[in-house]
């Protein structure tokens, strides 16, 4: 049987080595990055409403629910009478995705995420 000695692989956390300019470098201050990701939103489709028709015997309890509610039926309504579609999609923080980690935590309802014209949040609150 061999065995591995040296650095594994497959480990689940990382190492970095930074410089920093002496004339910027004060002990306490941040360090902030902004890391941009494009991602598919398509890949985290789980089902596709064709009509208000099909998405009300699963949601139809929104247009009675509280206000937040009665608001994400209302936006759906709009969706599909300007001829649109609704998808439900689905995100898990549980696997080797740092993106939809993200997604579960933060929403789509984040100031840093763009999302296209053509595309509205019914409901893209993150949790947790």
């Amino acid at each position: 049987m061999k065995t591995k000695l040296d650095f594994v692989t497959n480990s689940s956390s990382s190492s970095f080595i930074i410089g920093e300019h002496r004339s910027t470098y004060k002990k306490d201050d941040e360090i902030p990055i902004e890391i941009k990701i494009k991602i598919n939103l398509r890949e985290l489709i789980e089902h596709t409403f064709e009509s208000l028709e099909e998405f009300e015997k699963e949601y139809g309890y929104m247009k009675e629910g509280n206000k937040w509610e009665r608001e994400k039926w209302e936006k759906a309504e709009k969706i599909f009478s300007d001829g649109g579609v609704v998808h439900i999609l689905s995100a898990s923080d549980d696997g080797g995705n740092a993106v939809e980690r993200t997604l579960c935590y933060d929403g789509l309802n984040n100031d840093n995420i763009e999302i296209p014209d053509f595309i509205t949040v019914i409901d893209g609150e993150g949790g947790y």
